[in-house]
C-alpha cells in the first residue's frame, strides 16, 4: 500500500513539473527589440495638439467669465445709479452697501472659478504627460506647473485691482449734501 501511494505521488509530481502550471504556455510571449523613437514623435505631437486645444478652451472660458463678471458689475452699478439719482440719503446708503456686497462677492467668486478651471486644465494635461517618455514627461510637467503659477499670479493681480476699485467705490461719498456757498454771502455784505 505504501508503494502504491508513493508511486501515485511520484506520478502526480512529475506530471505537474512538466506542465508548469495552467497558464505557463499562455504567458510565454516572445521578446522583440524595441524600435527607438517610432512612437515618441507621434506621442509628442498628440500631446502638443491636445495641450493647445485645452489651453484654447481654458482661455475662452476665462474670457467668457470675465464678460459675465463685467455685465454683473455694470448691472449692479446701474441699479445703484438709479437709486442715487433720486437723491435720498438712506436708500442711497442701502443701495451702496448692497452694490458693494454683490460686487465683492462676484469678485471673490470669479477668482475661485478661474482657479478651479485652471486646476481641471492642469489635471487633464498632467494625465496626458504620462504617455510621454520620462525626460519629456518631467519637462512638460514642469511647464504645466509654471503655467499654472502664471495663471494664478495673473488672477491674484486682477483680484487685487478689482478689490481696490470696489473699496474706492465703498469709500467714496456719492451723495453730497448741498451746502450754500459762503463766498456769495460775504460779497453781498460788503456791498
Amino acid at each position: 500500500m505504501k508503494y502504491l501511494i508513493t508511486l501515485v505521488a511520484l506520478f502526480l509530481m512529475s506530471n505537474m513539473a512538466t506542465s508548469q502550471g495552467l497558464i505557463a504556455d499562455i504567458m510565454d510571449v516572445q521578446s522583440v527589440e524595441a524600435a527607438e523613437g517610432t512612437n515618441v514623435k507621434e506621442m509628442q505631437d498628440k500631446y502638443q495638439k491636445d495641450f493647445d486645444e485645452l489651453t484654447t478652451k481654458l482661455d475662452e472660458s476665462i474670457a467668457k467669465m470675465d464678460e459675465e463678471y463685467k455685465k454683473t458689475v455694470t448691472k449692479n452699478v446701474e441699479d445703484f445709479s438709479k437709486v442715487l439719482a433720486k437723491g435720498e440719503k438712506q436708500p442711497t446708503n442701502n443701495a451702496k452697501m448692497r452694490t458693494y456686497t454683490k460686487i465683492n462677492s462676484s469678485t471673490i467668486s470669479l477668482r475661485s472659478k478661474k482657479k478651479s478651471f485652471v486646476a481641471k486644465w492642469r489635471s487633464k494635461n498632467f494625465i496626458a504627460t504620462q504617455q510621454l517618455p520620462k525626460e519629456e514627461r518631467k519637462e512638460r510637467q514642469q511647464e504645466l506647473k509654471d503655467k499654472v503659477e502664471e495663471y494664478h499670479q495673473l488672477f491674484d493681480e486682477e483680484y487685487n485691482a478689482n478689490i481696490t476699485a470696489i473699496k474706492a467705490f465703498r469709500d467714496k461719498e456719492h451723495l453730497v449734501d448741498n451746502v450754500p456757498e459762503e463766498s456769495t454771502t460775504t460779497s453781498e455784505e460788503e456791498q
